[in-house]
């Protein structure tokens, strides 16, 4: 009888990790469902994926030196390791450190800005914010893979995980708005991702949704709603491309 019981409860347990996995799969796996349907439409020529992030990260004062250690130490848990460049840049109260490196199809900036203020007695005092964006060519795979090694940098370092994923999708075409509408309409399906505010006209074209798909982490308040997927799309008259846009939680690029 001990015996059954302690084998139920094993079997239980498998289940509970088998759901979790499959939970924890499902939303790893929705930029890249996402990228498939986009992948799929007739004239899609190729995509762009951009990562961004910017964490506060303290208010002592850096020299150069400890600076590039700190971004050194980002790009190391990026896997970037050769062919960074460094550069140094003062604005009036704010000054940027920089490492940088453009490859083959990718372009990595990761920078420290200084915030620094003086008081009516001299006293200087500074804020220090650490960013990071990345840009790929025609790979959602790596954007993917990016964006958990960002997170893991960040979770390990103390810092905001607020990570922004935008996935830029070019067509040859030039849609009209009922086709962007049908796409987008795949877009949300494939994302399980419910509606909570929409503009779909020839001018403007931006959706906003939320999907328990998605980290909740990547979720923001849109008046008395949460949001964390938008959707938009607009026509390059230079390129003659149809774009379509999917951020989340939110597009922050102008289009």
């Amino acid at each position: 009888m001990k015996k059954s019981i302690k084998m139920i409860i094993v079997f239980a347990l498998i289940a509970v990790l088998i759901i979790s996995f499959d939970e924890f799969k499902e939303k790893e796996d929705t930029i890249l469902v996402a990228s498939k349907v986009v992948r799929d439409k007739e004239g899609f020529v190729g995509s762009l994926g951009i990562i961004e992030s910017a964490s506060y990260y303290g208010d002592r004062y850096l020299e150069d030196s400890e600076k590039a250690k700190i971004l050194k130490d980002m790009a190391e848990a990026l896997g970037i390791t050769v062919g960074l460049e460094s550069s140094s840049k003062r604005e009036k109260n704010r000054e940027m450190f920089t490492l940088f490196k453009k490859g083959v199809g990718s372009e990595t900036t990761l920078c420290i800005v200084t915030l620094e203020e003086k008081d009516e007695f001299g006293r200087y005092s500074f804020a220090q914010y650490i960013t990071c964006k990345i840009c790929i060519d025609n790979s959602p795979e790596s954007v993917c893979h990016y964006v958990e090694a960002l997170k893991g940098y960040l979770r390990e370092n103390g810092l905001a995980t607020d990570v922004t994923t935008t996935l830029i999708s070019n067509f040859a075409d030039k849609f009209d708005v009922k086709e962007i509408s049908a796409l987008t309409d795949k877009l949300l399906a494939c994302m399980n991702a419910k509606v909570v505010a929409e503009n779909r006209t020839k001018d403007l074209f931006s959706v906003y949704a939320y999907s328990k798909n998605i980290e909740e982490e990547k979720t923001i308040s849109l008046g008395n709603a949460k949001a964390n997927i938008n959707i938009a799309a607009n026509y390059n008259e230079g390129l003659k491309q149809t774009r379509i846009y999917l951020a989340t939680p939110i597009l922050n690029i102008e289009y």
